[in-house]
């Protein structure tokens, strides 16, 4: 019943965190009905036109098959010593002025320091800093990828982990668009498959297994698949072609990386959930399958559980402004700057600690980005609860804002980037996010005692299963940011242009912060 959904969705979602937090049975049902409610209502139509819910086409197997995939493979060649050291491609955080991809990369005590202070600087949490440690431990001690198969859809992913998963030695199964597409334009798809070929081609042990088409005969256009209208078949190859093949002792993880403009990454999260379930259930029955994992990367921009120690962070970080009496009365004219402590929601009214009888919420959700955008991380959001609740690993992480392409060819959104490390955020660039979040997603599949195992004594200890996302968190900066982020984005913008304009106004003894706090309150006089 909202009469504006586009720009008054985010109560819901905030409605529907509200309730779930409440009791892991609250959190269990919704999830399992927000899956069913897709599946029922998204239609799939087949090839002849025929329609019917996606749930009973695709998971049911009604759809008609229109092709069987062969299987394609890129081995590798490279040398072993390579997987000896984890580096982190870093020379600082991503600024308009300093956009080059990181000319540096640190690793072992280096790559600890960095992980330190960015812990002292409230940008990842604490179990995030351990988790990259961990992973980095694992490999300086001869830690091998050898027994892991990572399912990546999305595989050529900006976000994704393809690339470091290569470099260290995974076999990686990767699931993307068909390398015939585009074919004679301008950027081909064949040039993703190419790019993905050279990075197996250069992995120390690793490979690069694909579906592809047989009647296409350049490799680079023949590797590839359609998810939104070959989504059945894709399921059909990994799980009778590809899966009999894992050999005994393998740990099987499937991650979805994939995303698409408004209502397409909500078609792509309902496929890949498809794939996703069906890939888990068909492993777990595998014999002599080790362990099953999903994966997915949570955006910062939602809204999420978090621990108290973030809590509290946020609220000392606003008490610590200063301008903070100029940019409360700025706040109360123009509606920004809204203080990033929404109220702790009870849920154990007879519990003393107040840790047990709270939990903590972050509301990230950024309306700009749309309802579509938020439903299709929901989704991802559902898959993990049922999927940690059915005995599988989630490494369900929240990752940093980052400098992709698709985000700062905006130059709106490139803008207020320059100027959120004033609300302390550290904007990271691409090559740094890759090598971070792989690290937690190796911690958190390796690892054996990581909370995101459901069998692990920490696993169990989860109470709700939205507290599997508010673990291991490199949240640039938000969830202890001392304003929503929803809120700063004007701001930041002005920020930004305030400090290149400071060399020049120096002379006025006036701080760039409060230059851009005048120029708001000028600007946005009448905007509540």
């Amino acid at each position: 019943n909202e009469a504006n959904y586009r720009f008054g969705y985010a109560k819901h979602f905030l409605r529907l965190v509200d309730l779930c937090v409440q009791s892991q049975a609250n959190c269990l049902a919704a999830s399992k009905a927000g899956i069913a409610w897709l599946r029922e209502n998204f239609e799939y139509v087949d090839a002849d036109g025929t329609a019917r819910p996606f749930g009973d086409a695709v998971v049911g197997g009604l759809a008609k098959s229109t092709k069987t995939f062969e299987t394609g493979v890129v081995q590798g060649a490279g040398t072993s010593g390579t997987t000896t050291t984890y580096a982190v491609p870093y020379d600082g955080g991503w600024h308009p002025t300093k956009p080059a991809p990181p000319k540096a990369t640190i690793a072992g005590t280096a790559l600890a320091a960095q992980l330190d202070a960015w812990t002292s600087k409230g940008v990842v949490e604490a179990d995030a800093a351990a988790a990259v440690k961990w992973t980095s431990d694992y490999f300086s001690t001869g830690g091998s990828l050898d027994s892991c198969r990572f399912v990546l859809i999305g595989a050529g992913s900006a976000m994704g982990p393809c690339a470091k998963l290569l470099e260290h030695g995974a076999h990686v199964v990767a699931i993307d668009i068909p390398g015939v597409w585009g074919k004679g334009g301008k950027r081909p798809a064949s040039g993703l498959w190419k790019r993905l070929f050279g990075l197996a081609a250069a992995s120390p042990q690793g490979s690069l297994t694909y579906p592809k088409t047989a009647s296409i005969s350049e490799e680079t256009e023949a590797a590839g698949c359609d998810l939104l209208n070959e989504c059945k078949e894709i399921g059909d190859w990994l799980c009778d072609a590809w899966l009999p093949t894992v050999p005994a002792g393998a740990t099987i993880c499937i991650g979805n990386y994939t995303y698409l403009d408004g209502e397409l990454h909500v078609k792509l999260s309902v496929c890949a959930d498809a794939l996703i379930d069906r890939l888990l259930s068909a492993a777990k029955k595998k014999a002599g399958v080790k362990k099953t994992a999903c994966a997915f990367l949570c955006t910062p921009t939602d809204a999420h559980v978090v621990p108290q120690a973030a809590y509290y962070g946020a609220r000392d970080n606003l008490a610590k402004r200063p301008y903070r009496g100029l940019e409360n009365m700025f706040g109360k004219l123009t509606g920004l700057l809204k203080p990033n402590l929404a109220m702790p929601i009870p849920v154990d009214k007879d519990a003393k600690d107040p840790l047990v009888a709270h939990r903590y919420i972050c509301d990230g959700l950024s309306v700009a980005q749309g309802p579509n955008y938020a439903l299709a991380k929901r989704a991802q959001h559902w898959r993990a609860v049922v999927a940690f609740d059915a005995g599988h690993v989630v490494s369900s992480v929240v990752a940093p804002s980052t400098a992709t392409l698709s985000v700062i060819h905006n130059k709106t959104f490139a803008w207020a980037y320059g100027g959120m490390p004033t609300f302390g955020f550290e904007i990271f660039k691409q090559d740094t996010t890759n090598a971070v979040m792989t690290a937690v997603l190796l911690h958190d599949v390796l690892n054996d005692d990581a909370v995101k195992n459901p069998s692990s004594t920490a696993g169990k200890a989860v109470g709700n299963g939205l507290e599997i996302f508010s673990s291991e968190s490199v949240h640039g900066g938000l969830w202890r940011s001392p304003y929503t982020v929803d809120t700063i984005g004007e701001v930041s913008a002005l920020i930004y242009f305030s400090d290149l304009a400071k060399p020049y106004l120096t002379g006025l003894g006036v701080g760039a912060s409060m230059l851009a706090l005048a120029a708001l309150l000028v600007t946005f006089p009448s905007s509540t």
